[in-house]
């Protein structure tokens, strides 16, 4: 991979002192698919990505389905030095054993393990955040309620596969990609 387009942004309100953005968002797909390479988990034919094997192999940590209150469906967690401590999901969405809410699963464990690989200097570089701060929590707007021309600023990191997701991750992706 090439020399990093991501800038820090300073930001007037939210946890932290700046943002990151990424000029080449491009960039973000190659972090993503270099990570899923370093694993070895990028299947040879179409077919699922193995995100939860993901999740442990990268970060060193099992996938938690935790109760995170209504309408919260993802959180990751980070330690002071920026790492993954863990990375949780809504276990109310976990415990809907239908095709839907599988795919929004499958689709939060993507998106809160791209928060793992992309935002981790934001915590080596706020340490005065405390512990409950240590966290970035998606809630159901964040992720699925904006389409990139209603953008507000907020994080849309994780990128969520390419298959057994949402109709609408797909949408907003191809969205995306060819606007």
């Amino acid at each position: 991979m090439g020399k990093s387009s991501v800038r820090k942004v300073r930001t007037p309100s939210g946890p932290f002192p700046f943002q990151l953005y990424f000029e080449d968002l491009g960039e973000i797909d190659e972090i993503c698919l270099e990570a899923l390479k370093r694993q070895s988990l990028v299947p040879s034919n179409p077919a699922p990505i193995r995100i939860e094997r993901f999740v442990e192999k990268e970060f060193k940590t099992a996938l938690r389905y935790e109760d995170l209150g209504p309408d919260n469906l993802g959180c990751t967690i980070f330690n002071s030095s920026g790492a993954v401590e863990a990375i949780l999901v809504s276990r109310d969405l976990e415990e809907q054993n239908t095709t839907p809410p599988r795919r929004r699963v499958r689709s939060t464990v993507a998106h809160e393990a791209g928060h793992g690989l992309l935002h981790g200097s934001l915590f080596i570089d706020s340490p005065d955040l405390g512990e409950n701060q240590r966290r970035i929590l998606c809630r159901s707007e964040d992720i699925l309620g904006e389409t990139p021309r209603s953008y507000r600023g907020r994080w849309w990191a994780g990128k969520p596969g390419d298959f057994d997701v949402n109709p609408i991750v797909v949408r907003i992706r191809l969205d995306s990609l060819f606007p």
